[in-house]
């Protein structure tokens, strides 16, 4: 059976294999999970994440030089190799959950180099709305027309460490305000775009983290509260529940 077979597999599929089917697989699937992991952490490091108070929190994982630039996502809370639970007497269970763990992960786009590259101009397309080859290509462009010599490698990396370290930035603030302000019945993928925009720009502007997540929050309340104005329906509470939260609002300065 190849490896796209057995990634194919649906959930019932698994279910009904056995625990000598499923040793042999996920032994199959590893090797090459394995080695996608290996190419993807050949480009990067382990950095360390500190919060709001400078305490180390953990690490993630960034770019090296010679990076082509990639989102490591599929290997950020990568804990360990996969295929370890076929070493000893498993039991049936434990083999399915190793079975959907690295199905996952070589189902993730980000697991190979091409999709993290394209994860990451992806990403850069929504916050920038440029990727970085085509804003030092642009950067370029304006200094030929002026005369100039285009940006030595030094610059060009200059500008794409801009570039990561704000993305990284912005993303990590994104997430913190998705886990901040819960919005009722949820988000849709559109609007977490025009947030993550949103608060990108005011970032991107100097406003302080905190104070933009605090902004982004308070034009989505007034739009939902239009809203149910408009259609009649009392406001019985705002669906970002941080905004009534004055113990967590000082925390945003």
């Amino acid at each position: 059976m190849t490896i796209q077979d057995l990634i194919n597999k649906s959930a019932d599929e698994v279910n009904r294999m056995t625990a000598e089917q499923l040793t042999k697989a996920i032994a199959q699937m590893s090797r090459a999970a394995n080695k996608r992991v290996e190419r993807l952490q050949s480009y990067g490091y382990k950095k360390p994440v500190y919060n709001d108070e400078g305490e180390k929190i953990g690490t993630k994982w960034v770019n090296k030089k010679n990076s082509p630039g990639l989102d490591f996502n599929a290997i950020q809370n990568l804990s360990r190799p996969f295929g370890h639970v076929t070493e000893y007497n498993a039991t049936v269970g434990r083999l399915r959950s190793e079975y959907f763990r690295v199905q996952g992960f070589l189902k993730a786009e980000s697991s190979t180099i091409e999709g993290a590259k394209q994860l990451r101009r992806q990403k850069e397309r929504e916050l920038f709305g440029e990727t970085r080859e085509m804003q030092i290509y642009n950067i370029n462009r304006g200094r030929k027309k002026k005369g100039e010599k285009p940006l030595t490698k030094k610059e060009r990396q200059f500008v794409i460490s801009n570039m990561d370290e704000f993305m990284t930035s912005v993303y990590e603030n994104y997430h913190k305000w998705r886990e901040e302000y819960a919005m009722e019945g949820g988000y849709t993928k559109e609007q977490g775009k025009e947030s993550l925009a949103n608060i990108g720009n005011l970032m991107k502007r100097g406003m302080p983290a905190g104070l933009a997540r605090y902004h982004e929050s308070r034009r989505l309340s007034k739009v939902y509260e239009s809203k149910r104005e408009s259609a009649s329906d009392p406001v019985d509470q705002s669906p970002l529940s941080l905004l009534e939260d004055d113990e967590n609002k000082d925390d945003l300065f």
